[in-house]
């Protein structure tokens, strides 16, 4: 199905295209900025918060 026919504005297409073709990407410094570190991988902080319990619905 194609956006526009689920009544979506082509706009919103456009922009999808634009992310699907990385014209969005651009890297920038704003976690060693606000945090003074480097990013991490955000599959490692979910195993951590995982492996804490974070998640789990009884705790």
């Amino acid at each position: 199905m194609v956006l526009r026919d689920a009544g979506l504005p082509v706009e919103l297409g456009d922009m999808f295209r634009h992310i699907r073709d990385g014209r969005n990407v651009r890297t920038a410094d704003g976690v060693r900025q606000a945090l003074g570190r480097t990013p991490r991988d955000f599959s490692a902080y979910a195993d951590r918060c995982a492996a804490a319990g974070v998640w789990d619905p009884a705790g």
